[in-house]
């Protein structure tokens, strides 16, 4: 899982959103890359999470309710590791995702 992991953190560039993020599995393979924040449905991933990173941004959030929030700048790099066969609506996603990506950003 590590190997993989590192893989997709290797894609990974500028400002960082995490979508299902968990318990924060991709911090250690991104904190030199990327500004991180992960946002996660479950309460108690999130929890985990922080307790696991302090260091690093985590809110509890579905995706469309975060990012239409629009209190974030542009991210760099929308990452859905393990997470994009949970929404029905991948067309919507990656609308959603076009929308708050900075210019030459990376879903």
């Amino acid at each position: 899982l590590d190997a993989r992991l590192a893989r997709v953190a290797a894609f990974a560039r500028g400002r960082c959103l995490d979508v299902g993020c968990g318990d924060g599995a991709m911090v250690p393979h991104l904190k030199a890359r990327a500004a991180y924040c992960g946002v996660d449905l479950s309460a108690r991933m999130v929890s985990l999470a922080r307790r696991r990173h302090p260091d690093a941004r985590f809110e509890r959030a579905g995706f469309f309710e975060f990012v239409a929030g629009g209190e974030e700048a542009a991210w760099d790099t929308i990452l859905f590791v393990a997470a994009l066969q949970f929404f029905p609506d991948v067309d919507a996603v990656l609308a959603a995702c076009a929308a708050r990506l900075a210019p030459g950003g990376r879903v």
